[in-house]
């Protein structure tokens, strides 16, 4: 035999081998994917008496799964994408259903050579081909058939069983064989973009300490964390996660619930307080009794309602073939003109003239060079179907803490008795801050370096937590807190800046004082530090059309200082995270479609409840596993190149489905006019997949895209 033929017939062996061993195959009602992905059991592990050729070949399917991770999956995704990938999910391995489109991938092409083998040597190869083929092919017939019995009614499935029938019949294998190749190589593409997204979902209790302390009459023991019950006083120390939820019954403390609440400030937490799961005490020591543990706490809760939502997502997961069910009747029709004109195989022949179904393939390839352009840009696509979506967007739903402000807070104002000196009063207050740490001392500590003043160190400072801080300094006592600590000091506030009190807080902002020797001398207002170029990009998207909405948890004075400021439409204070949800609905309820951005685990159900939802690099883990974009270079303007693919990757499906349509209705009029019937349709399918990949690999030019997409946006609903 020919040294060029072992290799195929190699393969082809090997394939029929594992198809043998892979089991019952699933399929799902009328999804390509799903049949595509058929045989998803490996092959079992190699016993004590496994033959010589069942190690072999099994070596062999470790070496296709290694050969296809290592090497062809980067290639598919593109580099700069399979890096971004990677930032996200270190992780990552191929599920069983991933690894059968490994191994139907590689059997295509074992008979795609075969097919080559015998068209060059004329080798007897037809029977092999035809079984290594009717094994691909196996899953369509069968949902055909099902179909027919279970449904009950007609289905494209049932004019590809014919026209592929005929095909390999009629001896057309190369084509045949690279068909199969562009047909598992698309389901392995969806494997790559859509599965790692649900894979790698992190629960949210997986940093619940292995012990908490509990006190247990005059001591502290620590306990399992899973044998923590309500009624339990736990102790927790600055620095640690809160770790229940609960009341604080000893202590006090100043807590960043940030992550669950999406307050922009740390609260204070004394006596009577609820604390919550998850959040992280910054200061302070705090003896708390245990409301809710375990799966009852709040971040549980959130974890459960994220699952929920996750498979009631995937039952709603619009079917991509089911939308082109509509093309069998013309199909059909076109068939039986073809067969009243030239006969059997002419009629049969133009069942193979839709290439509407093309546009499946089409777009995973469209969608795969947009992905790796807004990899460039650093901006990673995790669910494709959100380019889709996102040009239909109507309102644009921002979370504020975290992703239209950060973290941090800045000083906003310093309002001084007459005669006080402002740089002076900031720095008696960066002196008694200057050892600290939380995000007030940070500002204030940050607006001093701004201004160059000296701050000196101090030893002796006296930190009552979660009201205030007293140093003394070249014989002074200088003391920085809010109201409640001032009047703890017996420090009187004057009427003036009690008044820039009540201003300040309401416009949202944040207030402390600083009182030198017993007199209020000034009074800071800290706010949000807005992210750079958040007006801007403001304009931009109200330029396309689209209502602006803020939803937070934080308070009510904030958030609508913050929406005024931006011209933002409309806003939504004090809410949950179940309660996030609730809001993205009724507007999807009153016909809204809806984009989502957050960075924080209070928003993870709002994330996956919305259309589309958006986070940034560097939010939460949870964020970035829920959102379908991420903007990797933590850059909110990123969102503009956003918009500006989605709109592109629309143009570029709605060039390539007049293609498409063109091209069937060409196809079936030459396959009736003209003599070679099955090479007709073949080579017109090859012209409309070689014009599909042009018009899908063209570059993305998203630069240009707002110029000629942004009128085609329909105007936002009133």
């Amino acid at each position: 035999m020919p040294m060029p033929m072992l290799l195929p017939l190699g393969l082809s062996a090997a394939a029929v081998y594992v198809f043998a061993k892979s089991g019952t195959r699933r399929s799902s009602a009328a999804k390509l994917r799903s049949i595509a992905n058929a045989p998803a059991r490996p092959p079992a592990t190699a016993g004590a008496g496994a033959t010589a050729l069942d190690r072999v070949l099994r070596r062999l399917d470790a070496g296709v799964q290694h050969g296809f991770q290592a090497y062809f999956d980067p290639m598919l995704v593109g580099g700069a994408r399979a890096r971004e990938m990677a930032k996200l999910d270190r992780t990552r391995t191929p599920s069983p259903q991933e690894q059968a489109v490994n191994r139907n991938l590689a059997a295509s092409g074992a008979v795609f050579g075969l097919a080559v083998v015998k068209a060059a040597t004329a080798a007897p190869l037809a029977p092999v081909i035809l079984a290594g083929a009717a094994w691909q092919m196996a899953p369509i017939f069968r949902e055909g058939w099902r179909i027919a019995r279970d449904e009950r009614r007609f289905s494209l499935f049932h004019l590809f069983s014919a026209y592929v029938s005929a095909l390999w019949l009629s001896g057309v294998y190369v084509v045949g064989g690279l068909g199969l190749i562009f047909f598992h190589g698309v389901s392995k593409f969806e494997y790559l973009t859509k599965s790692a997204a649900r894979d790698s979902l992190t629960n949210l209790m997986k940093d619940a300490p292995a012990t908490v302390w509990i006190v247990t009459g005059e001591v502290e023991l620590a306990v399992p964390f899973d044998r923590v019950v309500p009624g339990d006083v736990a102790v927790v120390r600055s620095g640690q996660t809160i770790p229940v939820d609960g009341v604080v019954v000893m202590g006090e403390g100043m807590a960043d619930q940030h992550r669950l609440t999406g307050e922009s400030q740390p609260v204070e937490r004394e006596l009577g307080d609820p604390v919550l799961a998850g959040s992280l005490l910054l200061s302070g020591t705090l003896r708390v009794r245990v409301t809710q543990a375990g799966s009852d706490t709040v971040a549980a809760k959130i974890q459960r309602v994220l699952e929920k939502t996750l498979d009631q997502d995937e039952q709603r997961m619009g079917d991509q073939f089911i939308a082109l069910e509509h093309t069998r009747w013309p199909t059909l029709a076109g068939g039986a003109v073809g067969w009243l004109v030239g006969g059997p195989i002419t009629g049969l022949a133009v069942l193979g003239c839709n290439y509407m179904p093309n546009l499946i393939p089409l777009r995973s390839i469209t969608l795969l060079n947009w992905l790796r352009g807004g990899a460039e840009r650093g901006i990673l696509v995790k669910d494709g179907a959100a380019l889709e979506r996102l040009p239909e967007v109507s309102t644009l739903v921002f979370d504020k803490t975290g992703t239209l402000t950060l973290e941090a807070l800045s000083v906003a104002a310093i309002h001084c008795h007459t005669g006080i000196d402002v740089n002076e009063a900031l720095r008696s207050a960066a002196l008694a801050e200057a050892s600290q740490t939380h995000p007030i001392a940070k500002a204030i500590l940050a607006e001093a370096e701004t201004r160059g003043l000296a701050v000196d160190a101090i030893d002796e400072v006296a930190l009552r937590v979660g009201m205030g801080v007293e140093a003394e300094h070249e014989g002074r006592t200088i003391q920085v807190g809010g109201a409640r600590y001032m009047a703890a000091c017996g420090v009187e506030v004057s009427a003036e800046l009690r008044g820039h009190e009540d201003q300040a807080k309401a416009a949202g902002r944040a207030v402390v004082f600083v009182a030198v020797d017993g007199a209020a001398l000034a009074v800071i207002e800290l706010a949000a530090t807005l992210r750079p170029g958040v007006p801007e990009l403001i304009a931009d998207i109200k330029s396309r059309g689209v209502k602006l909405r803020i939803m937070s948890g934080d308070q009510e004075a904030p958030t609508r200082a913050l929406a005024d400021a931006l011209g933002i439409d409309g806003f939504d204070a004090n809410l949950l995270p179940e309660q996030k949800a609730e809001a993205i609905e009724r507007l999807q309820a009153q016909g809204e479609t809806v984009c989502f951005i957050g960075d924080g685990i209070n928003d993870a159900v709002a994330l996956r409840g919305a259309d589309v939802s958006i986070s940034l690099a560097g939010a939460t883990t949870v964020a970035t596993d829920c959102a379908d974009i991420v903007l990797m270079r933590g850059d909110l303007a990123d969102l503009t190149v956003v918009f500006d693919l989605a709109d592109g990757f629309k143009s570029r499906m709605a060039d390539n489905h007049s293609l498409s349509r063109v091209f069937s209705i060409s196809a079936g009029a030459m396959t009736i006019l003209l003599p070679f019937k099955f090479l007709t349709v073949e080579l017109m399918w090859l012209g409309q997949a070689t014009m599909g990949l042009l018009v899908a690999l063209k570059a993305t030019t998203v630069e240009q895209a707002p110029k000629r997409l942004r009128a085609r946006r329909a105007p936002a609903k009133a």
